[in-house]
C-alpha cells in the first residue's frame, strides 16, 4: 500500500481574536491518495476553507496550527517557512482555486502574461515553453488556445472560471485544492465546469480536494468525501457509502437538504440553528445542540472515530463516523419520517 499523497492527522487550527482563541478546526484527519478526487462538505463556517488554507500555509495572520500534522508525499509541511512553500510546494506541487476566484485574475494583465509570471517564479521554463504549456491547459478546460492573450474582461464569467482552473493546472501540480469553485456561477455553467473537472481526472493524474457545501457535486465528481461540522470531521469514507448509508445525523440531514433527482418527491430538510463558535479544546459533539437525536453523552464527551455501522471499504478508503448513536441514527431518521414527525434539533431523545 503506497503512502497517501496528502495525510492530515489530528489537525487543530485556531484564530486569535483579541484575548480569545477561536477553534476553527478541531482534531481533523483526512487522507487523499494519488490521483484521487475527494470532497470536503459542510455549511459555511464549518472549517472547510481553514483546512484548505492550512495545507498551503495560507492562514490569515491571526491564524495558526495549534497541533497535529500535515504530510504531503510523506513530508511534514505544517511548519514550513514561506520561502520553502513558495520554492517547493505552491503551484508546482499544490495549487489552489479560491472562493471568489473570478476576482483572482489581474484585470490589467493578459491571462498569458499572468501564466508567464508564474512560470518565471516557480520554474526554469522559457517564455515560449510556458505559452505552449498554457495552451494545453486551455484545451483541457475547453477554452480556445487563441484566447490565452485576452484580458480577463474579455471572458464571460464561466470562461474566467475555466481560466483560473487552467492557471491552477498550468505547472501540472499533483494536487489541486478547489474551494467552492462554482459558487458565483449559474447551474448550467456549474455543470460545464464540473464536466471539465471530470475531464481533468480522465486526462491528467491530478488529485483534487473539492471543498463545497453541496453534497450532490461531490457525488458527481469524487470517489470519497469528508463531512465537517464546526471544525470537526464527523463522517468520512467512500462517497457512495455516505450517500447510501449515512451514519451521522448531520450527514443525513445535510444530504436531504438538497434535491435528489432519484427521489423527486422527497421533502427537503432544514437544519435549525448555526454551527457554534468554539474556543479551546473541543470535548463534545459540536452538532449536539442542533441534533434531533442527541443524548446527554453527546454534550459531555467528544465522540470517538469508529467504523460506521454497515460501513464499507472501497480500495483503501474506510467509512468512519464520530457519533455515539451512529448505529441507529439512520433508523431514527426513517422512523421520524415514517411517522411524519417534525425534524427539529436541540432535543434529547433516549428512544
Amino acid at each position: 500500500m503506497s503512502d497517501p499523497l496528502l495525510d492530515i492527522n489530528d489537525l487543530t487550527v485556531r484564530y486569535r481574536a483579541g484575548d480569545r482563541e477561536i477553534t476553527a478546526v478541531s482534531d481533523a484527519s483526512l487522507e487523499l491518495s494519488h490521483g484521487e478526487h475527494s470532497g470536503v462538505v459542510g455549511e459555511s463556517g464549518c472549517g472547510k476553507s481553514t483546512l484548505a488554507k492550512a495545507v498551503l500555509g495560507g492562514l490569515d495572520e491571526n491564524g495558526f496550527v495549534e497541533s497535529g500534522e500535515i504530510k504531503y508525499k510523506g513530508q511534514n509541511i505544517e511548519d514550513k517557512s514561506e520561502e520553502f512553500l513558495n520554492e517547493h510546494i505552491r503551484w508546482k506541487e499544490i495549487s489552489y482555486i479560491p472562493q471568489g476566484s473570478l476576482d483572482s485574475l489581474d484585470p490589467l494583465r493578459k491571462v498569458s502574461d499572468q501564466a508567464i509570471s508564474i512560470a518565471k517564479k516557480h520554474t526554469d521554463m522559457s517564455e515560449a515553453e510556458a505559452l505552449d504549456q498554457f495552451k494545453e491547459m486551455f484545451e483541457i478546460v475547453g477554452l480556445p488556445e487563441s484566447r490565452i492573450h485576452d484580458y480577463p474582461h474579455q471572458f464571460s464569467g464561466g470562461m474566467q472560471q475555466r481560466g483560473i482552473i487552467a492557471l491552477a493546472l498550468f505547472l501540472e501540480p499533483s494536487l489541486v485544492i478547489a474551494d467552492e469553485p462554482t459558487t458565483a456561477l449559474d447551474v448550467i455553467m456549474q455543470d460545464q465546469i464540473f464536466y471539465h473537472i471530470r475531464q481533468i481526472k480522465e486526462r491528467l493524474d491530478t488529485s483534487m480536494l473539492l471543498i463545497t457545501h453541496d453534497m450532490s457535486l461531490v457525488l458527481e465528481s469524487c470517489s470519497s468525501m469528508s463531512v465537517m461540522h464546526s471544525g470537526q470531521v464527523v463522517e468520512s469514507g467512500p462517497t457512495e457509502a455516505l450517500f447510501d448509508s449515512p451514519s451521522h445525523p448531520y450527514t443525513i440531514l445535510l444530504q436531504r437538504a438538497f434535491p435528489d433527482i432519484r427521489t423527486p418527491d422527497q421533502e427537503l430538510e432544514t437544519i435549525e440553528g448555526y454551527p457554534p463558535e468554539t474556543e479551546g479544546e473541543i470535548d463534545f459533539c459540536t452538532f449536539a445542540d442542533r441534533c434531533p437525536w442527541a443524548v446527554e453523552e453527546c454534550r459531555t464527551d467528544a465522540p470517538a472515530v469508529e467504523i460506521a455501522n454497515g460501513g464499507t471499504n472501497t480500495g483503501d478508503t474506510q467509512h468512519t463516523v464520530s457519533c455515539v448513536r451512529h448505529q441507529e441514527a439512520l433508523d431514527l431518521y426513517k422512523a421520524d419520517r415514517a411517522a411524519d414527525a417534525p425534524i427539529q434539533g436541540g432535543h434529547d431523545n433516549d428512544d
